[in-house]
C-alpha cells in the first residue's frame, strides 16, 4: 500500500472538512415553492376559475341542445 505525503494528507483533510462544513452549517435553504416564477400554488386558482367558466358554458350549451331536442 502506497503511504501519501503529508501534504497531500493535509489536503484531503481539508476537503473533506470543507465538505461536511457545506453539508451542515453552509447549504443555502431550499426555495419555497411559492417563490418560484412558475408556482403551482399560484396557478391553481386561476385554473379552478377556469373550470368553473368552462363548466357553466358546457351546462349552457347542454340546456341550448336539450331545448332544441326537445319535442
Amino acid at each position: 500500500m502506497a503511504a501519501l505525503s503529508r501534504p497531500l494528507l493535509a489536503i484531503l483533510a481539508a476537503a473533506v472538512v470543507l465538505m461536511v462544513l457545506w453539508l451542515v452549517a453552509l447549504r443555502p435553504e431550499p426555495v419555497a415553492v411559492r417563490h418560484t416564477p412558475l408556482a403551482p400554488t399560484q396557478a391553481i386558482p386561476q385554473a379552478g376559475q377556469a373550470a368553473a367558466i368552462s363548466d357553466e358554458a358546457n351546462a349552457r350549451r347542454e340546456a341550448a341542445a336539450a331545448a332544441v331536442d326537445a319535442p
